[in-house]
């Protein structure tokens, strides 16, 4: 196969006259060349760990009696062919690949052309395999099929938004007919052909330079990745074997995103491992959108979300799949699904490629119960993976400004994996596809190896439009005045879940010190404006560019922020909502589990479905008509707190909901570990506090199942929804969450020292646990500005924020202070970020100006 010199059309500077050289390839070469699969069989003849291996892989094809999933028969077929030489099989597969000659790239069985979810890859990859064994007349038939795809990728097709933007088209099932043409292009050896593919609307390179955000960031919810990911990788191998890598794994687009880059960015979103008694680990993601519910095979709903590592629970049940096929993540000429390789496969190759970037440590994690290594399939040369033998990544704080969000690490060394320390992400105001309304949530917390907090999904089919799961009624946020959807009265079809309103990236501030990980963010576009692709659909069609509307306020008339500061002990939460108008703030958090008994707390019934969603709005009132409906999305055995202007405590711990544990499948050893959080809250004036168990999903015959939350079993971890109300113009939400195990919480105190409407002031502390802390934080918007705040004989001058630790042998602040005043015990010495400075001791007190 000769690959023709020609210059690229579309960017002429992309590449080097030198990485341009052509090469001779021959066909088979994108999943194995014939030198590899000699080697492989070689491998499959002589070493037994490989034997049993091609021997599982043989009967985890067989489709008979296979219950769901994908078998991932095309590629086990395919390394029948190539590497054992199976002329029964190749006969078989050449006779499906000739079934694709003439077919119509505008439609076909379970494809109209409507949709863009036709996938032929699987049909490139029979072709290259099938080389030798096809005619000259049958390739060229095959090769102009290929051409007539590919030009109507290329001239004739458009998104149907008609355009291409991260938000106006879904990657994981309108890539796929793309991406064929380049496949299709790169098998045929036509070089010119490929680099027009790849230079154009919604080519390889557009979609590195600009869907991929932060230079690493799938733009659709995470949990949505996975359709594409196997064909990127093999993309970039065939164009590697065709002297062509600097487009493929070479590749870097404006942003600096890079193949390498997008495949570390699944584990940059990675949760601390989630231990399970007497089974392996699970290593959950973040997650967000209309789909967040489980993704562990066999367990019970809420907990296990998406996930790098598919834990398995003690029964057996578990584990990540190698192969999978949806409806609309891939269709070929037939209307087959295609199957797609899932995340072992993509770390199998990526540990092949890039051996120092710590995919090996992950795939160690997916070895099955009774074994002692990871043992790989055949196809990308890897040799079983020793869990003893591998080590972590590291795992850094960072804020994602394009994507949205920030994911704060107590433990950011290599240790985190495995680490009990705390982690929580929290979302910003970007618009994405599939977005939930959940503008400044927290998307999660972990600690102690354990969900703590999580958005659970409830509704029937996908999660637009749901009172709960698509509104931050159903998120670890604030809900204003109980806005959710906005009707159009011209036309009630065009109704729509609206609020909060995204607005794009936002302004934030950050520091991330081995003391404590800080984020703030002020919900307002950045530079005034709200761009396209953050500017909501105000129609059913989400994927629409015409139905937008620039709306720079995330709640109407309401400004907000949000700060947190994240310790290895706790979480320092402070929510500022600012109106010249009174409004209603409700504020929450979803915490697995349930509320540990407290006489403060009285049954109510005041959390009515008028009290918790406006049933004056007719889209609301017309999906709670049904009155099973209505009864499920109440919190129900409310409970209300009349904290008025006091402050208040909350405490959920992790014990089974069901009447018997030992009919759980997590089992008396999850429970026994007396996981919780203990939630804080500094009072004001006319506060409400409400708890009571979280809204659940529903499994009625007759209602369509639910595409997020996939566990149809009882609910054994619980849920408890905090509610906090306010009416007021203004208020600021300061809590502190404390993670706990053993059933004991240790901070004893958490005490404002000094708020106004410019800054905050708190002290904490534990004293048996040695914390003795400050946290000072300055409001937007003049944070930058020196603020003095005082209160029981200490005071602080500072700007944006301060954290202070005060220990025996030394006091350690951190932040930008500039006066200070406070009590210490003995003569303690200075540490100001990472510095010791000069400060004075007299009766006790610490005296230090800058």
């Amino acid at each position: 196969m000769n690959f023709l010199r020609l210059p690229w059309l579309v960017v002429s500077t992309l590449l080097s006259t030198s990485a341009l050289a052509a090469a001779a390839v021959e066909h088979p070469f994108i999943l194995w060349t014939r030198a590899e699969a000699a080697a492989i069989r070689q491998r499959v003849e002589k070493e037994p760990w490989a034997k049993k291996e091609y021997e599982v892989m043989l009967a985890a094809a067989n489709p008979k009696g296979r219950k769901g999933g994908a078998s991932g028969e095309v590629f086990v077929n395919l390394f029948q062919i190539t590497v054992m030489g199976d002329e029964k099989v190749a006969e078989a597969e050449k006779a499906y690949l000739l079934s694709f000659i003439g077919s119509n790239p505008e439609s076909s069985p379970g494809n109209p052309r409507a949709t863009r979810h036709m996938d032929n890859y699987l049909n490139v990859l029979r072709y290259d395999a099938l080389f030798d064994r096809l005619t000259a007349e049958e390739r060229a038939k095959i090769e102009a099929t290929f051409r007539e795809h590919i030009d109507f990728y290329l001239h004739r097709d458009t998104p149907p938004s008609g355009a291409y933007t991260r938000t106006s088209w879904l990657p994981n099932m309108q890539w796929e007919r793309p991406m064929s043409a380049h496949f299709e292009a790169l098998a045929m050896g036509d070089e010119k052909l490929l680099r027009e593919c790849i230079g154009a609307p919604g080519g390889w390179k557009w979609y590195f330079d600009e869907y991929i955000a932060d230079g690493r960031f799938y733009s659709e919810e995470f949990g949505k990745q996975y359709s594409m990911n196997g064909e990127m990788l093999l993309f970039c191998r065939g164009l590697e074997r065709a002297g062509l890598d600097a487009l493929g794994y070479g590749f870097t687009g404006k942003g600096g995103a890079t193949m390498r880059s997008y495949l570390e960015s699944i584990y940059a979103v990675g949760w601390p491992r989630t231990e399970l008694p007497g089974g392996l680990p699970h290593y959950g993601k973040v997650t967000m959108g209309d789909a967040r519910g489980t993704h562990l095979n066999g367990a019970p709903p809420y907990a296990f979300q998406h996930a790098i590592v598919s834990g398995f629970l003690a029964n057996g049940d578990g584990g990540n799949e190698r192969f999978d096929a949806h409806n609309m993540n891939g269709r070929d000429h037939k209307g087959k699904l295609v199957d797609k390789m899932m995340t072992p496969l993509w770390f199998e190759m990526a540990q092949q490629k890039w051996p120092d970037a710590h995919f090996d440590y992950f795939l160690a994690q997916m070895r099955g119960p009774a074994d002692a290594k990871y043992f790989p399939t055949l196809f990308f040369g890897l040799d079983p993976i020793d869990p003893n033998a591998v080590k972590p990544p590291p795992a850094p704080s960072y804020v994602a400004r394009e994507r949205g969000f920030a994911f704060l690490r107590a433990e950011e060394s290599p240790a985190f994996w495995e680490s009990s320390a705390p982690a929580v992400a929290l979302q910003f105001a970007t618009y994405y596809v599939h977005y939930a309304h959940d503008v400044f949530s927290l998307l999660g917390l972990h600690a102690f190896n354990r969900p703590i907090y999580l958005n659970r999904q409830i509704s029937n089919g996908y999660g637009g439009g749901c009172p709960w799961t698509d509104s931050t009624r159903g998120v670890c946020g604030v809900m204003v005045d109980n806005l959710q959807f906005q009707l159009d009265h011209a036309d009630p079809k065009q109704d729509h879940p609206h609020w909060p309103n995204p607005v794009g990236e936002v302004p934030t501030r950050s520091a991330f010190t081995p003391l404590v990980k800080y984020v703030a963010a002020l919900a307002k576009p950045v530079g005034g404006k709200v761009t396209l692709d953050n500017r909501q659909p105000l129609a059913g069609s989400t994927l629409s560019l015409d139905l937008r509307r620039e709306e720079p306020e995330v709640w109407p008339g309401v400004g907000m922020s949000r700060a947190l500061f994240l310790t290895s002990e706790y979480l320092f939460d402070v929510l500022r909502l600012t109106s010249d108008q009174p409004h209603r703030y409700d504020w929450h958090v979803h915490a697995l589990g349930l509320q540990k008994p407290d006489e403060a707390w009285k049954s109510t019934a005041d959390l009515t479905l008028d009290r918790l969603y406006d049933m004056k709005n007719r889209a609301l009132a017309a999906k709670l008509a049904d009155p099973i409906e209505a009864e499920r999305y109440q919190i129900k055995d409310a409970r209300k707190l009349a904290a008025s202007d006091g402050a208040w405590t909350a405490t959920i711990e992790q014990t089974c909901a069901l009447p018997d544990v030992a009919q759980s499948v997590l089992g008396q050893a999850w429970y026994d570990r007396r996981i919780g959080v203990r939630v804080r809250m500094l009072g004001e004036p006319g506060t409400t506090v409400y708890a009571g168990r979280s809204p659940e999903s529903r499994q009625a015959p007759g209602k369509e199942k639910n595409k997020g939350e996939k566990s149809a079993l009882p609910n054994e971890v619980g849920g408890t929804t905090l509610l906090v109300s306010r009416h007021a113009p203004g208020t600021v939400f300061a809590a502190l969450h404390e993670p706990f195990e053993k059933g004991a919480p240790h901070i004893e105190t958490f005490r404002r020292i000094e708020q106004n409407e410019r800054g905050l002031a708190v002290a904490i502390a534990a004293p048996e646990s040695g914390i003795d802390d400050r946290i000072l934080y300055r409001f937007w918007p003049d944070f930058a500005e020196p603020l003095t705040l005082a209160g029981g004989g200490e005071s602080f001058t500072f700007a944006d924020r301060v954290f202070i630790r005060i220990r025996a042998g030394k006091v350690e602040a951190e932040g930008d202070l500039r006066v200070m005043k406070l009590k210490v015990p003995g003569q303690p010495k200075l540490i100001l970020n990472g510095k010791e400075t000069r400060a004075t001791i007299t009766s006790g007190v610490m005296e230090f100006a800058q």
